[in-house]
C-alpha cells in the first residue's frame, strides 16, 4: 500500500430510564482574572432559535458549510431513512434543495466541501440505509444535482466515519462496516483515486468519533470502541504519525458526539455512552488537546446525540439528534447556536475561560489575527506533540507557558484581537504590542492564572485609533518571583 503523506464532546430522563507598569502614553488595562467558585466559567449561552425548520427532526444525518449556507443531508427521521438536503443562509430559515438526491436514503454518511480542481463542491460519502453500507463518493456544486464520482471507492463500506479536509486532502478514518470497527485511514485528492496510510502507531477501532482540524494537525476525539466509549484524543501532522495527546480526557466518555474547532480552541459538545446510559449536553474546550475544562452555561441545548454541528457566520450550530435510548429514540427538531465572545470592558473582571454570548443576529467573522509563534533562547522551550504552537519550559522554575493562540485568524483594521495564553501556573502577564517601526502601541499587565486566560486589544493604537493594514509585533512577558520568560510573535491585519 502506497503511503499518502501530507506537510505539515445528562440531564436525567425518568421516563428513557437514563443518567448526566507601562509609558504614560500607552494606554493600559488591567483585568484581574478568576474563576467561578466550581472554578468553571457561567457564561456560555446557548440560544434554541425555535424549531421546526420545514423539515423533520433527525439524527446521524451530516451538516456542512458552502456558499454562504448551511447544509443538512439526510438522517434517520422518526425511523424513515432521509435522502433529502436542505440550506439555510441564516441557520433560521430553512429550504429545500432536493427532496430525493441522487445517492439515494442514508444516514452515518460523511460530508465534507472539498474543491478538487472544479471550484467548492458537496461531498457525500459512504453510509447505510439500514440495509447495506456504502462505499460510494457523490459530489454536488448546489446541493440538488448530485453526481457519482465513484460506486465503489477501494476502502470497505462504513457509516459513522470520522471525515475532514485536510491539506487538500479528503480524509476518511475509521466508522463501522458489515464485520465490525474500522481503524483504518484514506485520504483522496479527487474523490475517485483512494490511498490507504499507514500509521505508525494505530489508534483503537472506533465509530461516531470526531475527527476535526486545529493548529494544522488532524485530532481525533472519543467514540464508541468494542470496549465501550471512549474518551481519549489522538493528533496527528500527516495522517501516519499519530501522538495519543490524552488516552483519559477530561470529559466523560462519550461517541455520537460532535467536536469543532473554533477561535483558537478544540470543542466537544453532547453524545450519549449507551453502557452507563448518559446522554450530554455539555461542553468542553482545550488550547492543547490535553487540558480539558468544561463550560457552564446559564442556558443550554437539550442533551442529545447524533447531531450535527459546524461553525457558521461565526457561530457554533448544534443542528437535531436523538434523545433516549439507541433502539427507541426520539428526534430533535432543534437548532441551537452561541455567538461570538465579547471585549472585556477596562476595570471590569474577565473569566478565566472563554466567554461566548448567545445572540439571535447572525454575526458574520470579519475579523482575525495570526499567530507566528517565536521561541526564546533562555529558557529552551521544546515543540510538544508536534504542535508548534504548544511549547514545553525545560526549567521548573518558570511558568509554563503551554500555548500563546491570537485569534480570531484573520482581523480587519479597528477590530478587537485576543491572545488565548495557557499558563502552568499563576504569573505575571505583560502584553506589548508596537508598530513595525517600533513604536509601542499597546500594553497590558494582568496578573494570569493557571489555565487558559484571555487578554484582549482593540486594535487601536495610542491615540486610540484603529491601527492600519499591516505586520504588527507583540512580546509576551511571563514572570514569577525572579524567573522571567519572554515570548515574542506577530499579529497581521489586513482589510
Amino acid at each position: 500500500m502506497r503511503k499518502c503523506f501530507s506537510v505539515i464532546l445528562f440531564t436525567f430522563f425518568p421516563v428513557w430510564g437514563w443518567s448526566q507598569v507601562p509609558p504614560s502614553s500607552v494606554p493600559t488595562q488591567t483585568f484581574p482574572f478568576h474563576s467561578s467558585s466550581n472554578g468553571l466559567s457561567n457564561n456560555l449561552n446557548w440560544t434554541n432559535s425555535g424549531e421546526n425548520y420545514n423539515f423533520a427532526g433527525r439524527h446521524f444525518h451530516s451538516s456542512a458549510v458552502m456558499n454562504n449556507r448551511l447544509w443538512v443531508i439526510g438522517g434517520i427521521a422518526s425511523g424513515k431513512v432521509m435522502s433529502d438536503v436542505l440550506y439555510s443562509i441564516d441557520g433560521l430559515n430553512w429550504n429545500l434543495a432536493t427532496a430525493t438526491a441522487a445517492f439515494g436514503s442514508r444516514w452515518g454518511q460523511a460530508s465534507l466541501v472539498f474543491d478538487a480542481g472544479q471550484g467548492a463542491n458537496l461531498w457525500v460519502i459512504g453510509g447505510s440505509d439500514s440495509k447495506n453500507f456504502f462505499n460510494d463518493v457523490w459530489h454536488s456544486s448546489d446541493g440538488v444535482n448530485w453526481s457519482l464520482v465513484t460506486a465503489a471507492a477501494p476502502f470497505t463500506a462504513r457509516s459513522r466515519a470520522g471525515a475532514v479536509v485536510f491539506n487538500n486532502k479528503m480524509w476518511v478514518i475509521g466508522g463501522t462496516s458489515q464485520s465490525g470497527f474500522l481503524n483504518d485511514i484514506w485520504c483522496s485528492s479527487d474523490g475517485k483515486t483512494w490511498t490507504q496510510v499507514t500509521p505508525k502507531e494505530t489508534f483503537p477501532a472506533r465509530y461516531s468519533a470526531s475527527l476535526t482540524v486545529h493548529h494544522n494537525l488532524l485530532w481525533l476525539v472519543a467514540g464508541e470502541s468494542a470496549t465501550g466509549a471512549l474518551n481519549d484524543v489522538w493528533s496527528s501532522p500527516d495522517g501516519v504519525n499519530w501522538t495519543i495527546v490524552s488516552a483519559n480526557a477530561g470529559f466523560p466518555a462519550r461517541a455520537s458526539h460532535t467536536a469543532e474547532a473554533y477561535q483558537g480552541l478544540l470543542w466537544v459538545f453532547g453524545g450519549h455512552d449507551i453502557a452507563v446510559p448518559n446522554i450530554f449536553n455539555d461542553a468542553w474546550w482545550s488550547a492543547n488537546g490535553s487540558q480539558w475544562t468544561q463550560a457552564v452555561p446559564s442556558s443550554n441545548y437539550s442533551p442529545r446525540w447524533g447531531q450535527s454541528s459546524a461553525v457558521f457566520n461565526g457561530q457554533i450550530w448544534i443542528i437535531n439528534g436523538a434523545t433516549g435510548p439507541r433502539d427507541n429514540p426520539v428526534d430533535y427538531s432543534d437548532v441551537w447556536n452561541t455567538g461570538n465572545a465579547p471585549s472585556p470592558t477596562p476595570g471590569l473582571t474577565s473569566t478565566n475561560t472563554p466567554t461566548l454570548t448567545a445572540t439571535h443576529a447572525i454575526a458574520t467573522v470579519t475579523s482575525t489575527a495570526t499567530l507566528i509563534p517565536t521561541k526564546t533562547n533562555t529558557p529552551t522551550f521544546t515543540p510538544m506533540n508536534n504542535n508548534p504552537t504548544a511549547i514545553a519550559v525545560s526549567a521548573v522554575s518558570v511558568p509554563l507557558v503551554t500555548s500563546a493562540v491570537i485569534v480570531p485568524h484573520v482581523i480587519h483594521s479597528g477590530k478587537p484581537v485576543k491572545l488565548l495564553l495557557t499558563l502552568v501556573e499563576p504569573a505575571q502577564v505583560q502584553w506589548t504590542i508596537s508598530s513595525s517601526s517600533g513604536q509601542q502601541l499597546y500594553q497590558v499587565t494582568v496578573q494570569g492564572q493557571s489555565g487558559l486566560n484571555t487578554l484582549v486589544w482593540q486594535g487601536t493604537n495610542s491615540f486610540n485609533q484603529p491601527v492600519g493594514d499591516g505586520v504588527y509585533s507583540y512580546v509576551i512577558e511571563t514572570q514569577v518571583g525572579m524567573a522571567q520568560t519572554t515570548t515574542p510573535g506577530k499579529i497581521f491585519i489586513r482589510n
